[in-house]
């Protein structure tokens, strides 16, 4: 008669991991915890922090600390009712970005220190009730770039908070297609991002120069290609497959080129 049944299955995802994985392809686990882990982590700038994100019992989201010494979980920011996820490092390593959404006028981005020494504050207030936004990464300039799917796909942009009273945002172009999250080289001289402009999401890198993205793009992604992140020499790019395998690009002799 046209009915859907549904059988409810419990909560999924609740027993998840964080590894280690080296050059060879070698698995560590970070710790032997297993939680209801989401979305991506984020690590500090001298890779010895992690800040996850943890669904809790009443599906809401908290961010989580753990560091490579004592490699157990402390929470470290849970607000109620509301989501506080999507942690990133800021590039001194002492404070924390985090997204707050609740549907309420308090949603937006946030900065707060680690040593607890002061409340919370906002960077940018979410507009509107549909979507949400994210903080995605850092420009070589000082820029926070955010995500935003208000109008139902990923939007990028950039906040400038530099020199000024009150930040203004404004967008971030890249290429001729729709872009994923940018990942720039340790140097700030390039930038990697995926783009649909092919048709299909590739992982494309650009010359980066005085806050604009330059010509020309270069692939470097055989098939398709999302998450760029770079090694920390600068000389390796890593991005997830449309196989579902982690790939690894190297620079080749002329500068902006990579061989997958």
């Amino acid at each position: 008669n046209g009915s859907l049944i549904s059988a409810p299955g419990g909560r999924a995802g609740t027993r998840r991991g964080i590894v280690l994985v080296d050059e060879s392809g070698k698995v560590t686990p970070w710790t032997e915890e297993k939680r209801a882990f989401q979305g991506a982590l984020a690590a500090s700038p001298d890779g010895q922090t992690l800040a996850v994100t943890i669904t809790n019992a009443e599906s809401l989201d908290e961010t989580y600390l753990t560091d490579r010494e004592r490699r157990t979980l402390r929470r470290f920011m849970a607000i109620p009712g509301t989501d506080v996820d999507v942690p990133l490092f800021t590039p001194d390593g002492k404070s924390l970005v985090f997204a707050r959404t609740a549907r309420t006028e308090e949603d937006g981005i946030y900065l707060v220190p680690l040593d607890g020494s002061r409340a919370p504050v906002r960077l940018h207030k979410t507009a509107g009730a549909a979507g949400e936004t994210f903080p995605l990464g850092w420009t070589p300039e000082g820029d926070l770039l955010l995500g935003d799917t208000s109008k139902t796909r990923l939007a990028v942009h950039r906040l400038v908070l530099r020199g000024r009273a009150e930040a203004r945002i404004e967008p971030f172009t890249v290429g001729r297609g729709q872009i994923g999250i940018p990942a720039f080289s340790p140097d700030g001289r390039w930038v990697a991002y995926p783009s649909n402009e092919s048709g299909q999401y590739e992982v494309y890198v650009a010359p980066y120069r005085e806050g604009r993205v330059g010509e020309p793009a270069a692939s470097v992604s055989r098939g398709q290609g999302y998450r760029p992140f770079w090694s920390r020499d600068g000389r390796a790019l890593y991005f997830a497959g449309g196989d579902g395998k982690l790939h690894k690009a190297r620079a080749g002799a002329v500068a902006g080129t990579f061989l997958e």
